[in-house]
């Protein structure tokens, strides 16, 4: 990856390609060959109801375990570099900056997602990162650039992470577990297969896993716009006939487990 330098509303590498910087403040470096659909990435629909469900705090408890274990890193510097690469609008991004802000460091944040939707909302809430629209097939960073790696619910790409990441560098994946909004599931009666345990394959690269844990929650949605707003934001929205949708519409309490697999690799 080229370095960029910032003219007004541009940002421009050395062979003179140029890319537009939006008034939000991000900028968009996915190219048109880049893009599997005319339209990458979650819809705003979608970002908008994925704000909803975070901004009342529903998903709290893994953000909070995401931060202190970022925190728990031995980091050789006072203010690291952290990447969200998938960072939808921002939010864990944002909580995972936060706590270190309250432990006294000012880490560099960076957001990338393919979603523009994401991004824009992402710039828009949280202006003290800084948000890419861009692939994980080819990470915006410098090689040996990212202290901690986060990775959460999104597509992945090792090769990519081992160039970027340090030396001694962290990344941290989170994925669904088994029982993953296993009671939404059952209410709209679709037939998914459970999430199972991820396997992850490193090899060819110099990421290693270290250490794997498992987190659970359960959350009460009490409102037919919270349950409406959950499943717009998971891929199970699609799989639903208008009958169905129209059956969401009418569900005014929830109670359903947040089932997470956290995965922690070094750079070694």
């Amino acid at each position: 990856m080229e370095p960029l330098a910032e003219s007004g509303t541009h940002f421009y590498c050395v062979r003179n390609h140029h890319f537009d910087k939006a008034k939000e403040g991000y900028a968009n470096l996915l190219l048109a060959n880049e893009k599997n659909s005319k339209d990458p990435g979650d819809s705003a629909s979608m970002v908008q109801a994925r704000a909803q469900i975070f901004s009342k705090n529903f998903y709290k408890k893994p953000a909070d375990a995401l931060a202190a274990l970022c925190l728990g890193f031995p980091m050789p510097i006072a203010s690291p570099v952290i990447a969200d690469s998938g960072c939808g609008e921002g939010y864990y991004l944002h909580e995972v900056r936060q706590a270190f802000v309250r432990q006294h460091s000012e880490p560099l944040c960076i957001g990338i997602d393919v979603s523009k939707h994401a991004i824009r909302l992402a710039a828009r809430r949280y202006a003290d990162s800084h948000y890419v629209v861009a692939s994980v097939k080819k990470l915006p960073f410098s090689a040996d650039s990212i202290d901690i790696l986060l990775n959460i619910f999104a597509p992945r790409n090792f090769p990519e992470f081992s160039r970027t990441m340090k030396n001694e560098g962290y990344l941290i994946i989170v994925s669904p577990g088994p029982r993953h909004l296993e009671q939404l599931k059952d209410a709209l009666a679709l037939s998914v297969e459970p999430h199972v345990e991820p396997v992850f394959d490193t090899t060819g690269t110099q990421i290693h896993q270290i250490r794997q844990e498992h987190l659970q929650d359960e959350i009460s949605l009490t409102s037919a716009e919270d349950v409406f707003h959950l499943c717009h934001m998971t891929p199970f929205w699609w799989k639903l006939s208008q009958e169905g949708r129209q059956k969401v519409a009418t569900m005014n309490h929830l109670t359903v487990t947040l089932d997470f697999v956290i995965t922690v690799f070094q750079k070694k």
